[in-house]
């Protein structure tokens, strides 16, 4: 990952605005709808999203640290949502 430009900048600062957003919205909570107060503590409490590199066998690891957090166990179902953000160095 290239520090100040490319993929790497790109979701710091994504992250960076979703976070403000949240926490703007979380300062004038009593005018926001419960229908979306109630989506923010689901997303807060209920999904992670992280980058993963494809193995060879098209398999990916979830962090240790989402593990954790989500509760996952061996055997459990996943809702996995897949977009490809950058190429292995020195494929074309």
């Amino acid at each position: 990952m290239n520090s100040g430009s490319g993929i790497g900048s790109k979701e710091s600062s994504t992250n960076r605005l979703v976070a403000e957003a949240i926490v703007s919205l979380l300062r004038d909570i009593d005018r926001v709808p419960q229908i979306v107060r109630d989506m923010i503590q689901f997303y807060l409490r209920n999904v992670a999203v992280f980058k993963a590199r494809v193995l060879d066998n098209n398999r990916i690891t979830i962090p240790r640290e989402e593990v954790d957090l989500l509760g996952i166990q061996p055997g459990d179902y996943v809702a996995v949502i897949l977009s490809k953000i950058e190429r292995k160095s020195g494929d074309s």
